[in-house]
């Protein structure tokens, strides 16, 4: 599979751009993304390490690359960070 996509991408260097119908499409959850990274870095800067819930899109609902430059730019310019996913269930553990 990896092979298949080096070929495509080596036949095709459009393959892995992000186009400009892919940032339109998704322009509301790109500017989300956008301020979650300002909040981040304003309230975190500091840290030793960031510990965040990773963002999970909908299936073929956003190209990959551009999932990727979202967690790119979220985590850039930060001290380590680390996302984190569940499983989608919420836990709540209280203790009396």
């Amino acid at each position: 599979m990896v092979n298949d996509i080096q070929q495509k991408s080596e036949k095709d260097p459009q393959h892995n751009l992000i186009t400009a119908s892919d940032l339109i499409r998704n322009r509301e959850k790109t500017n989300f993304h956008l301020r979650i990274s300002e909040i981040v870095e304003e309230n975190s800067k500091e840290a030793a390490l960031v510990v965040m819930t990773l963002p999970m899109p909908k299936k073929g609902g956003v190209p990959p690359l551009l999932y990727m430059a979202w967690l790119d730019f979220i985590s850039k310019n930060l001290p380590p960070f680390l996302f984190v996913r569940g499983n989608q269930v919420s836990v709540l553990t209280f203790y009396s």
